[in-house]
């Protein structure tokens, strides 16, 4: 729960596309949906993902690589 005057924000857990599906544009569409939404909260957005070649693909920049996870942390600026 939200306390008070915090601003809105958006946060997806996961994204995930049947293997059936991909490369059909499905992770595309919702990312760019994400996104689009986003809009009326940040300026900036973050993901923190082990797929970082297919975040990058899609216009998102690497920040750095978590030493503990090895997951990397990628931006978009919107």
């Amino acid at each position: 729960m939200r306390s008070s005057g915090e601003p809105p924000s958006l946060f997806v857990d996961v994204l995930f596309v049947l293997e059936s599906e991909r490369g059909r544009g499905v992770g595309a569409d919702l990312v760019r949906e994400g996104v689009e939404r986003a809009r009326a909260f940040a300026q900036d957005l973050f993901v923190y993902t082990s797929q970082s070649d297919w975040y990058q693909k899609h216009g998102w920049t690497v920040l750095k690589v978590d030493p503990v996870s090895n997951l990397f942390v990628l931006s978009r600026s919107l």
